[in-house]
């Protein structure tokens, strides 16, 4: 199934040669479909639903009478040409999605979700403005650790040559970088955790020799070209936080940068119980640019010289690309090792980003607007 994003205001226009079928005719459904356009609604052909209960029932929106069926009927309908999209219309559309994405003969056919449309709806379009080129043409990677890559890094790296032929892309690892020159990355490295010497590294090659960082499981959907117009840039991950793993760029030796590596040479990666932090670089990096001006609200904004971008940019919402995406952070976790308490670490975010919500909306912002909930509103 190819899954699209758009702000629910575009839909009617991308989808305007195209049948409509809706699935989920529930209250939520019918709420969801009578906020679209009138001339979507012309082109719904019915909707579907898992509840048996309300099969060849119908359903009311505006003026409007659609019949509900069961879903079975997809493996029935002539769907050739692609002239049949769905419109997931239930508020819990990640079950619904997860179950269409597992039916094979969607695999050509559109899916849209009323959800993340609306959640899309608070994009932020940004133009870069013109002029030279500041950052180099350079992509770099780190690949600390004895793991192979996976066929979806791999992938994403292939990515990057596609859409950046020219660009010179730089692999970090141990016969390049002494990954034990400090007491941080000596302790990460010792302990295993390949992420928090990338942490380090990624910042100091990108600050010394310019250029743009990817994790290896980054796959890239357009030119970034324009991105290098700009002196420096970061962006959002959709928990409001600025993730360095998503991408990030600069010409050499960014001051903001260097503040932050000085600050890690400080940093022991054992907190004061004697407990490994796995995210005391991410806690670091985002405290000094909030020192700098960083307002943790996920929105587009200038902190001194780097430009601050939504997520959307570079971390779309259940990685679902729209116009404004240059590339989608797959998460594989590869940084991970056998016996790691992954759990742990997910504690250990899940409390700093709880205290980034909480500090924005002190502040009159919402850190988790652009997080899509199974919730109406």
């Amino acid at each position: 199934m190819i899954t699209k994003n758009c702000k629910l205001s575009e839909f009617a226009q991308k989808t305007k040669d195209k049948k409509v079928i809706c699935f989920g005719a529930g209250a939520t459904g019918q709420i969801f479909a009578s906020r679209l356009d009138s001339a979507v609604l012309e082109r719904i052909q019915y909707f579907l639903d898992n509840d048996k209960g309300k099969w060849n029932q119908s359903i009311k929106v505006k003026d409007k009478v659609y019949e509900i069926r069961s879903p079975e009927i997809l493996d029935q309908i002539d769907i050739e040409g692609g002239g049949i999209i769905i419109l997931v219309t239930n508020r819990f559309w990640d079950q619904v999605h997860a179950q269409l994405e597992a039916m094979p003969k969607l695999r050509d056919v559109e899916c849209y979700v009323y959800l993340l449309m609306k959640a899309n709806g608070c994009r932020e379009d940004y133009v870069i403005p013109e002029g030279p080129l500041l950052i180099p043409k350079k992509i770099h990677y780190c690949w600390f650790g004895d793991n192979e890559m996976s066929k979806n890094e791999i992938k994403c790296i292939e990515s990057w040559k596609r859409f950046c032929p020219d660009y010179e892309i730089i692999r970090w690892d141990e016969d390049n970088y002494d990954c034990r020159k400090t007491k941080c990355l000596r302790e990460a490295y010792d302990y295993g955790h390949f992420s928090g010497v990338s942490d380090y590294v990624r910042l100091d090659v990108v600050n010394k020799f310019g250029g743009i960082y990817f994790d290896t499981d980054v796959e890239l959907v357009r030119n970034i070209d324009e991105l290098l117009r700009l002196p420096a840039f970061m962006g959002f991950d959709a928990a409001g936080t600025i993730n360095t793993g998503h991408g990030f760029g600069a010409v050499q030796d960014n001051h903001i940068y260097n503040e932050i590596i000085d600050r890690f040479d400080s940093l022991s990666f054992y907190n004061d119980e004697g407990e490994f932090d796995f995210i005391v670089c991410l806690t670091i990096i985002n405290k000094i640019l909030e020192e700098h001006g960083l307002i943790p609200d996920g929105k587009i904004q200038q902190v001194e010289d780097i430009t601050i971008f939504p997520n959307e940019y570079f971390d779309p919402v259940m990685q679902i690309p729209v116009e404004n995406t240059y590339s989608i952070h797959r998460y594989s976790s590869s940084w991970s090792f056998k016996g790691m308490d992954m759990t742990k670490i997910w504690e250990q975010q899940r409390e700093y980003w709880e205290q980034l919500k909480y500090r924005g909306m002190i502040k009159g912002q919402q850190s988790d607007s652009k997080i899509p909930v199974k919730t109406e509103g």
